[in-house]
């Protein structure tokens, strides 16, 4: 889908110029093999890049095997260690966990979502629990016809390297695993993300891309917030 030229960005932004901002919040959930990712999407005045923070996760169990698998998915391990990655305990992702990420953005660096959007796949407990926290869940059905628009306008930001994610390496190794399937019907043309082998994992740029679709749904007003 990216060419490896668009997909990597190695800007970096102090963390400084991102708070006190309004965010599009995004995550992809998942439980035991795949990667759950959570992010903010922020713009900020007379600036036309896209800032993105986004946090991995995934089990210990799930990290422990890739560690000791000869066929290396990825440096998980190391990502942890630089605080891409949290592990959680056990063989699942803990949602607790990627609750207490979005608390630790609004109460420390006062980066807060004005929606947050997701894929209601797995989100069980955890969408009541962050409603109970005040934030606002935006549900995004997944699909072709839901994502088309919102995947070439981000593409296209990719390729003008507007797109600002902090030289994020799990990101980007997440964005270049991604391939576009085309569908062609009734002389419209769709696409969608899929991987681009097997053992790729592209949550982290589906998550974003969730939040894209939200920006789009909510950009007249999330603008108007923007500081």
């Amino acid at each position: 889908w990216l060419s490896y030229e668009a997909a990597v960005n190695e800007t970096v932004v102090p963390m400084e110029y991102l708070e006190h901002s309004y965010a599009i919040g995004f995550t992809d959930l998942s439980s035991t093999t795949d990667l759950t990712c959570s992010g903010m999407l922020i713009r900020k005045p007379n600036d036309p890049n896209f800032y993105v923070l986004a946090k991995f996760f995934l089990p210990k169990s799930r990290v422990d095997a890739v560690e000791e698998s000869s066929a290396r998915e990825a440096p998980y391990k190391l990502w942890a260690e630089q605080g891409w990655l949290h592990v959680c305990d056990g063989a699942a992702v803990d949602y607790n966990d990627v609750t207490n990420w979005y608390l630790g953005m609004v109460n420390i660096h006062d980066i807060r979502p004005l929606w947050i959007c997701f894929d209601r796949a797995l989100s069980g407990y955890w969408v009541p629990q962050m409603e109970s926290y005040g934030f606002d869940m935006e549900k995004i059905p997944q699909g072709p016809v839901t994502w088309s628009y919102s995947m070439k306008q981000m593409g296209a930001a990719f390729e003008e390297h507007k797109v600002v994610y902090q030289n994020n390496p799990a990101m980007r190794w997440n964005l270049l695993n991604v391939s576009a399937k085309s569908i062609n019907r009734d002389g419209i043309e769709t696409i969608q993300p899929v991987k681009s082998s097997k053992n790729k994992r592209i949550d982290g740029a589906v998550a974003l891309l969730n939040g894209w679709v939200g920006y789009n749904n909510h950009s007249d007003e999330y603008l108007r917030y923007v500081r």
